[in-house]
């Protein structure tokens, strides 16, 4: 893995877990070292605040030092290939492995129709 590979080439681990104390887009974070202003990298299209009392992982290293390459997730009873996405009022959306779509319990089919 590219990671570790890093690690070996630069003498260190490359990557550690943290825990965020001041949530937001750039966030503050406690681990070998207390972090501010750290950035926040997700994959193209997607865009969330990561809050207060999150488990991150670190990246070190590069033009912007430290950071914050994703969150730890919490353990869901997802199938291998579905997709949920949570917010922290509640919401749910789940890309289903059979095609549907569940939006807060509402079935959507695979054919678009919302199931009773």
């Amino acid at each position: 893995m590219w990671l570790n590979e890093r690690a070996r080439q630069t003498g260190g681990a490359g990557y550690e877990c943290a825990g965020v104390t001041l949530g937001g887009s750039q966030v503050e974070t406690v681990a070998s070292a207390h972090l501010r202003e750290t950035p926040v990298y997700a994959p193209y299209g997607y865009a969330a605040n990561v809050p207060a009392g999150a488990q991150v992982l670190l990246l070190s290293g590069g033009e912007d030092g430290a950071v914050v390459a994703g969150a730890r997730m919490g353990s869901t009873d997802l199938a291998p290939g579905e997709v949920e996405l949570r917010g922290p009022g509640g919401a749910v959306v789940r890309l289903c492995r059979d095609g549907t779509v569940r939006i807060n319990g509402l079935v959507i089919n695979e054919k678009g129709e919302i199931e009773p």
